[in-house]
């Protein structure tokens, strides 16, 4: 055992990672991933009994010299059951050289600003440049950290948020239009979300689309990042056969993305339709969006690597400013 292992809640966690440091923290986890120094592992479960996915991610990055795994479990009914979140997750750092613990954090909040931090980074290279509108399908706290994290790559005026929890949106429109001090409008269905927006997130728990292709107009940016078992799928086939399609590591995408598996299981597209990992954009590899009229959609399923750099950074900050978190 580390002769100092720090501990650190969520409130901790919050009180220092920004959304600056998230984001820097996501690239670097990309550049590394896409030049070939990162070792990662990820073990899923479903626990079809509960309506529930558990979810281990470990990583090394040996250009970064950081270690680390999260254990992460997402229960759709969690909320309105028993008034938990739907998300929870706990991140555990190790010194690469000895393989000692030298950190373990809540992962919530880590989980939902690594998430958000990758759709900036899929915005800023993907969107137009002079998207100024943002749609919001699903107004829980990763609908409001990918609303902040694109205020970071864009020149965001407007919003427009939909939720199948009409009280949840509400509060969204009302504590996020204080915080962002833009204009923020609550929808009473997904299609006008759509129809509004140059850049649209969906962030639900939904089995069956939320979108669809119909809506999509010109031009369009898509961060899914729900969709993370074979059996979810937010966008419909009209909607994913008119993008063009990055995903954040293939393998993994085409083994749990709902949105992805289903669709080339039944001949409408193919691995082939996949353009891109981001990380390959992101270095310069292959370009992003290349006109203004193409749909770009980035479906996300979440590296290992990212939960480790950002969490690495948390600590790094913890370390450097004399943080009084627990220490056993």
């Amino acid at each position: 055992m580390a002769k100092r292992m720090l501990t650190l809640s969520n409130d901790n966690v919050k009180s220092l990672l920004t959304v600056k440091d998230a984001i820097e923290a996501v690239e670097q986890s990309f550049r590394e991933v896409a030049s070939g120094r990162v070792k990662m592992n990820r073990s899923l479960i479903d626990i079809t009994q509960h309506d529930g996915t558990y979810l281990s991610m470990a990583s090394y990055l040996q250009g970064a010299n950081k270690l680390g795994i999260k254990i992460v479990t997402a229960y759709k009914n969690n909320p309105s059951r028993f008034n938990l979140p739907t998300v929870m997750a706990t991140v555990l750092l190790f010194r690469p050289e000895t393989g000692e613990p030298v950190s373990i954090m809540d992962g919530a909040h880590i989980t939902s600003m690594r998430t958000g931090a990758a759709s900036a980074l899929a915005t800023k290279h993907l969107a137009r440049e002079d998207s100024h509108s943002v749609g919001i399908i699903g107004t829980g706290i990763q609908g409001r950290t990918h609303l902040t994290s694109i205020c970071q790559v864009r020149k965001v005026t407007e919003c427009t948020a939909y939720d199948i929890d009409t009280a949840s949106c509400q509060r969204f429109v009302s504590e996020m239009t204080q915080q962002l001090g833009i204009p923020i409008t609550a929808s009473k269905n997904a299609e006008e979300v759509v129809t509004r927006s140059d850049i649209i997130v969906t962030a639900t728990t939904s089995s069956t689309p939320v979108v669809k292709g119909e809506w999509l107009r010109e031009g369009t940016h898509i961060n899914s990042i729900m969709s993370i078992s074979p059996a979810m799928r937010e966008l419909d086939d009209r909607a994913i056969k008119s993008s063009k399609i990055v995903v954040d590591d293939i393998e993994t995408a085409l083994k749990e993305s709902g949105d992805l598996v289903m669709p080339i299981a039944s001949g409408l597209i193919s691995r082939e339709d996949i353009y891109a990992e981001l990380g390959d954009i992101v270095i310069g590899r292959k370009k992003g969006r290349t006109n203004e009229k193409e749909i770009t959609l980035f479906k996300s399923v979440g590296l290992p690597s990212h939960d480790v750099c950002v969490a690495s950074k948390v600590y790094e900050k913890a370390v450097a400013g004399g943080f009084s978190g627990k220490a056993s």
